[in-house]
């Protein structure tokens, strides 16, 4: 399988999961509004991301000028940030997907 495709299968994944989550909450608390379902459904995997994104970004931010030369902090601060962007793709993604489908399922 090429990249595409275990991308594709990954955010087919995490979509199902925070839809997953969504109706497991309408189930158990039927009284809330869907903008709340949408967001606590659709935020856990990408907090799952972001949490050791922004450790990361942080510790190597603040690494002594001695223990790294500017070019490699440089090119190592690039990781995190693709990190923080992925989690905010993820988190638009999995919002839409689950709004789309509580719009036609409530």
């Amino acid at each position: 399988m090429t990249d595409a495709g275990w991308f594709t299968c990954y955010l087919l994944a995490a979509v199902g999961i925070s839809i997953g989550l969504a109706f497991g909450l309408i189930r158990a608390r039927p009284g809330w509004t869907s903008r709340r379902l949408i967001l606590i459904g659709a935020a856990p995997l990408p907090v799952l991301l972001l949490a050791p994104s922004v450790w990361l970004y942080v510790h190597i931010a603040t690494l002594p000028r001695s223990e790294c030369s500017v070019e490699t902090c440089a090119m190592w601060i690039t990781v995190p940030t693709f990190g923080i962007l992925a989690a905010l793709a993820l988190f638009v993604v999995n919002m839409a997907a689950t709004a789309l489908l509580l719009r036609h399922n409530r």
